[in-house]
Protein backbone atom coordinates (compact mmCIF):
# COMPACT_ATOMS: atom_id res chain seq x y z
CA UNK A 1 0.00 0.00 0.00
CA UNK A 2 2.76 2.38 1.00
CA UNK A 3 4.68 1.38 -1.89
CA UNK A 4 1.44 2.26 -4.45
CA UNK A 5 1.18 5.42 -2.45
CA UNK A 6 4.98 6.60 -3.54
CA UNK A 7 4.86 5.41 -6.81
CA UNK A 8 1.51 7.73 -7.38
CA UNK A 9 3.14 10.64 -5.65
CA UNK A 10 6.15 10.23 -8.18
CA UNK A 11 4.35 10.00 -10.86
CA UNK A 12 2.91 13.56 -10.12
CA UNK A 13 6.20 14.52 -8.91
CA UNK A 14 7.67 13.88 -12.03
CA UNK A 15 4.40 15.25 -14.11
CA UNK A 16 4.71 18.82 -12.54
CA UNK A 17 8.30 18.98 -13.22
CA UNK A 18 7.63 18.01 -17.14
CA UNK A 19 5.31 20.66 -16.55
CA UNK A 20 7.87 23.37 -15.28
CA UNK A 21 10.15 22.47 -18.48
CA UNK A 22 7.91 22.71 -21.00
CA UNK A 23 6.66 26.35 -19.30
CA UNK A 24 10.51 27.00 -18.86
CA UNK A 25 10.95 25.97 -22.35
CA UNK A 26 8.41 27.61 -24.02
CA UNK A 27 8.84 31.09 -21.78
CA UNK A 28 12.83 30.80 -23.57
CA UNK A 29 11.73 30.01 -26.91
CA UNK A 30 8.95 33.18 -26.98
CA UNK A 31 12.12 35.68 -25.54
CA UNK A 32 14.40 34.34 -28.42
CA UNK A 33 11.27 34.99 -30.84
CA UNK A 34 11.18 38.39 -29.78
CA UNK A 35 15.22 39.04 -29.09
CA UNK A 36 16.05 37.99 -32.74
CA UNK A 37 13.45 40.62 -34.43
CA UNK A 38 14.34 44.38 -34.82
CA UNK A 39 14.78 45.97 -30.78
CA UNK A 40 15.25 49.19 -32.68
CA UNK A 41 11.93 51.22 -31.66
CA UNK A 42 9.72 48.77 -31.07
CA UNK A 43 7.51 49.16 -28.13
CA UNK A 44 5.66 45.81 -25.96
CA UNK A 45 1.80 46.96 -25.42
CA UNK A 46 2.19 46.23 -21.38
CA UNK A 47 6.12 48.20 -21.23
CA UNK A 48 6.48 50.85 -19.01
CA UNK A 49 6.92 53.88 -22.07
CA UNK A 50 4.02 52.02 -23.95
CA UNK A 51 1.45 52.25 -21.17
CA UNK A 52 1.97 55.60 -20.15
CA UNK A 53 2.12 57.02 -23.86
CA UNK A 54 -1.47 55.29 -24.29
CA UNK A 55 -2.90 56.78 -21.01
CA UNK A 56 -1.52 60.39 -22.87
CA UNK A 57 -3.39 59.67 -25.89
CA UNK A 58 -6.55 59.04 -23.95
CA UNK A 59 -6.54 61.69 -22.02
CA UNK A 60 -6.31 63.77 -25.49
CA UNK A 61 -8.69 61.80 -26.55
CA UNK A 62 -11.32 62.89 -23.84
CA UNK A 63 -10.66 66.21 -24.24
CA UNK A 64 -11.45 66.30 -27.88
CA UNK A 65 -14.95 64.15 -27.01
CA UNK A 66 -15.84 66.91 -24.52
CA UNK A 67 -13.98 70.05 -26.21
CA UNK A 68 -14.60 69.80 -30.47
CA UNK A 69 -18.31 68.89 -29.85
CA UNK A 70 -19.07 72.36 -27.90
CA UNK A 71 -16.91 74.32 -30.24
CA UNK A 72 -18.91 72.61 -33.24
CA UNK A 73 -22.21 73.09 -31.93
CA UNK A 74 -22.25 76.08 -29.91
CA UNK A 75 -19.63 78.06 -32.06
CA UNK A 76 -18.84 80.37 -28.93
CA UNK A 77 -16.06 83.18 -29.77
CA UNK A 78 -13.92 81.79 -26.31
CA UNK A 79 -13.74 78.73 -27.93
CA UNK A 80 -11.92 79.95 -31.17
CA UNK A 81 -9.30 81.54 -28.77
CA UNK A 82 -6.01 80.99 -30.15
CA UNK A 83 -4.80 78.58 -26.98
CA UNK A 84 -7.49 76.18 -27.94
CA UNK A 85 -5.92 76.52 -31.40
CA UNK A 86 -2.41 75.29 -30.29
CA UNK A 87 -3.59 72.42 -27.90
CA UNK A 88 -5.69 70.87 -30.74
CA UNK A 89 -2.67 71.40 -33.10
CA UNK A 90 -0.27 69.62 -30.41
CA UNK A 91 -3.20 66.80 -29.60
CA UNK A 92 -2.48 66.22 -33.37
CA UNK A 93 0.89 66.11 -33.62
CA UNK A 94 1.02 63.32 -30.63
CA UNK A 95 -1.87 61.76 -32.82
CA UNK A 96 0.24 61.77 -35.57
CA UNK A 97 3.28 60.42 -33.37
CA UNK A 98 1.15 58.14 -31.89
CA UNK A 99 0.66 56.28 -35.66
CA UNK A 100 4.00 55.44 -35.95
CA UNK A 101 4.28 53.99 -32.89
CA UNK A 102 1.74 51.62 -33.61
CA UNK A 103 3.71 50.50 -36.55
CA UNK A 104 6.26 49.84 -34.27
CA UNK A 105 4.23 48.31 -31.40
CA UNK A 106 4.50 44.20 -31.20
CA UNK A 107 1.15 42.32 -31.26
CA UNK A 108 -0.48 38.59 -30.36
CA UNK A 109 -0.24 36.48 -33.44
CA UNK A 110 -2.60 33.76 -33.99
CA UNK A 111 -0.68 30.94 -32.24
CA UNK A 112 -0.43 33.13 -28.84
CA UNK A 113 3.30 34.27 -29.33
CA UNK A 114 4.70 37.82 -29.11
CA UNK A 115 5.59 39.05 -33.26
CA UNK A 116 8.05 41.65 -33.50
CA UNK A 117 8.89 41.21 -37.24
CA UNK A 118 9.07 44.79 -38.69
CA UNK A 119 6.67 44.05 -41.83
CA UNK A 120 3.93 41.62 -39.74
CA UNK A 121 3.55 44.69 -37.23
CA UNK A 122 2.77 47.48 -40.28
CA UNK A 123 0.64 44.81 -42.06
CA UNK A 124 -0.81 43.76 -38.45
CA UNK A 125 -1.56 47.53 -38.07
CA UNK A 126 -3.05 48.34 -41.62
CA UNK A 127 -5.55 45.71 -40.97
CA UNK A 128 -6.79 46.77 -37.62
CA UNK A 129 -7.46 50.37 -36.50
CA UNK A 130 -5.34 52.28 -38.79
CA UNK A 131 -7.90 53.82 -40.99
CA UNK A 132 -9.99 54.14 -37.75
CA UNK A 133 -6.59 56.21 -36.34
CA UNK A 134 -5.87 58.24 -39.43
CA UNK A 135 -9.47 59.68 -39.86
CA UNK A 136 -8.71 60.79 -36.31
CA UNK A 137 -6.19 62.23 -36.89
CA UNK A 138 -6.22 64.47 -39.59
CA UNK A 139 -8.11 67.84 -38.63
CA UNK A 140 -9.69 67.62 -42.17
CA UNK A 141 -12.14 70.99 -40.76
CA UNK A 142 -8.98 72.77 -40.14
CA UNK A 143 -7.21 72.12 -43.34
CA UNK A 144 -11.07 72.92 -45.40
CA UNK A 145 -11.00 75.97 -43.59
CA UNK A 146 -7.95 77.32 -45.19
CA UNK A 147 -9.49 76.32 -48.55
CA UNK A 148 -10.92 79.45 -51.01
CA UNK A 149 -13.85 76.94 -50.95
CA UNK A 150 -14.63 77.05 -47.54
CA UNK A 151 -14.70 80.98 -47.63
CA UNK A 152 -17.61 80.45 -50.51
CA UNK A 153 -19.51 78.08 -48.87
CA UNK A 154 -19.53 79.63 -45.30
CA UNK A 155 -21.38 83.02 -47.34
CA UNK A 156 -23.83 80.90 -48.89
CA UNK A 157 -24.55 79.20 -45.25
CA UNK A 158 -25.25 82.66 -44.08
CA UNK A 159 -27.19 83.61 -46.83
CA UNK A 160 -29.44 80.51 -46.80
CA UNK A 161 -29.10 79.60 -43.02
CA UNK A 162 -28.14 76.03 -43.79
CA UNK A 163 -26.39 73.52 -41.57
CA UNK A 164 -22.08 73.65 -41.48
CA UNK A 165 -21.94 70.34 -42.12
CA UNK A 166 -18.13 70.74 -42.94
CA UNK A 167 -17.83 71.64 -39.07
CA UNK A 168 -18.78 68.36 -38.36
CA UNK A 169 -15.67 66.51 -39.66
CA UNK A 170 -14.11 67.26 -36.56
CA UNK A 171 -16.32 64.52 -34.49
CA UNK A 172 -14.22 61.63 -36.42
CA UNK A 173 -11.67 62.31 -33.84
CA UNK A 174 -14.05 60.94 -31.21
CA UNK A 175 -12.66 57.88 -32.90
CA UNK A 176 -9.73 57.60 -30.80
CA UNK A 177 -11.70 56.35 -27.75
CA UNK A 178 -11.34 52.86 -29.04
CA UNK A 179 -8.49 52.31 -27.62
CA UNK A 180 -9.27 52.78 -24.37
CA UNK A 181 -10.54 49.01 -24.55
CA UNK A 182 -7.50 47.92 -26.05
CA UNK A 183 -5.54 49.37 -22.91
CA UNK A 184 -7.52 48.03 -19.91
CA UNK A 185 -7.15 44.43 -22.00
CA UNK A 186 -3.48 45.04 -21.68
CA UNK A 187 -2.96 46.47 -18.43
CA UNK A 188 -0.89 44.23 -15.81
CA UNK A 189 -3.16 44.28 -13.28
CA UNK A 190 -5.50 42.84 -11.00
CA UNK A 191 -9.49 41.41 -12.53
CA UNK A 192 -10.91 43.61 -9.88
CA UNK A 193 -9.16 46.36 -10.43
CA UNK A 194 -9.70 45.99 -14.68
CA UNK A 195 -13.53 45.20 -13.73
CA UNK A 196 -13.49 48.83 -12.10
CA UNK A 197 -12.04 50.39 -14.76
CA UNK A 198 -14.43 48.57 -17.41
CA UNK A 199 -17.26 49.79 -15.29
CA UNK A 200 -15.58 53.34 -15.24
CA UNK A 201 -15.02 53.20 -18.86
CA UNK A 202 -19.12 52.55 -19.62
CA UNK A 203 -19.26 55.16 -17.07
CA UNK A 204 -17.33 57.57 -19.39
CA UNK A 205 -18.85 56.65 -22.57
CA UNK A 206 -22.46 57.55 -21.22
CA UNK A 207 -21.10 60.51 -19.91
CA UNK A 208 -19.81 61.44 -23.61
CA UNK A 209 -22.95 60.24 -25.25
CA UNK A 210 -24.79 62.59 -23.36
CA UNK A 211 -22.44 65.33 -24.13
CA UNK A 212 -22.60 65.08 -27.64
CA UNK A 213 -26.08 64.23 -27.40
CA UNK A 214 -26.93 68.22 -25.92
CA UNK A 215 -24.49 69.14 -28.52
CA UNK A 216 -25.96 67.36 -31.44
CA UNK A 217 -29.32 68.71 -29.62
CA UNK A 218 -28.44 72.75 -30.16
CA UNK A 219 -26.68 71.84 -33.08
CA UNK A 220 -29.87 71.65 -34.64
CA UNK A 221 -32.09 73.73 -32.58
CA UNK A 222 -30.10 77.00 -32.90
CA UNK A 223 -30.30 77.28 -37.08
CA UNK A 224 -34.39 77.61 -37.24
CA UNK A 225 -35.04 78.98 -33.37
CA UNK A 226 -38.47 77.36 -32.67
CA UNK A 227 -37.40 75.26 -30.13
CA UNK A 228 -37.84 76.79 -26.48
CA UNK A 229 -36.19 75.42 -23.28
CA UNK A 230 -39.13 73.88 -20.39
CA UNK A 231 -38.00 76.49 -18.07
CA UNK A 232 -38.45 80.15 -18.36
CA UNK A 233 -36.24 82.66 -19.03
CA UNK A 234 -35.24 85.52 -15.99
CA UNK A 235 -36.21 87.80 -19.11
CA UNK A 236 -39.66 86.22 -19.55
CA UNK A 237 -38.67 85.78 -23.58
CA UNK A 238 -37.88 82.12 -23.75
CA UNK A 239 -36.38 82.94 -27.15
CA UNK A 240 -33.78 85.03 -26.03
CA UNK A 241 -31.89 81.84 -25.28
CA UNK A 242 -30.72 82.01 -28.75
CA UNK A 243 -29.22 85.62 -28.17
CA UNK A 244 -25.31 85.96 -27.97
CA UNK A 245 -25.45 87.66 -24.42
CA UNK A 246 -26.97 84.46 -22.92
CA UNK A 247 -24.35 82.49 -21.47
CA UNK A 248 -22.69 79.24 -23.23
CA UNK A 249 -23.27 77.55 -20.17
CA UNK A 250 -26.56 78.20 -19.83
CA UNK A 251 -27.69 77.07 -23.37
CA UNK A 252 -25.48 73.78 -22.60
CA UNK A 253 -27.58 73.28 -19.67
CA UNK A 254 -30.31 73.34 -20.96
CA UNK A 255 -29.26 71.15 -23.99
CA UNK A 256 -28.19 68.77 -21.35
CA UNK A 257 -31.63 68.70 -19.26
CA UNK A 258 -33.25 67.68 -22.69
CA UNK A 259 -30.35 64.82 -23.55
CA UNK A 260 -31.16 63.16 -20.35
CA UNK A 261 -34.87 63.74 -20.86
CA UNK A 262 -34.97 62.30 -24.49
CA UNK A 263 -32.26 59.39 -23.03
CA UNK A 264 -34.80 58.17 -20.65
CA UNK A 265 -37.90 58.47 -22.98
CA UNK A 266 -39.62 61.77 -21.73
CA UNK A 267 -41.09 64.64 -23.80
CA UNK A 268 -39.44 67.54 -24.46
Amino acid sequence: MMNLITDDIKERLEKQLDDIEVFEAEKERREIIFDNSEKILTFRSNDWFKSRWDLIIMLFATFNAFFIPLDVSFDDPALKASSFFIVNSIIDFFFFVDILIMFRTVFIDSTGNECSNSKLMAINYLQTTFIIDVIATVPFDTILQTTQFYKIYKQDLATNNDIPWVDLLGIFKLGRLHRLSIIIGFMNVSGDFKSSLKLSKLVLFLVVYIHCFACGWWFLVKRDQLWIPPVDMPSGDNYKVYSDRVAMSTKYLYSIQIAVWCINGNDS
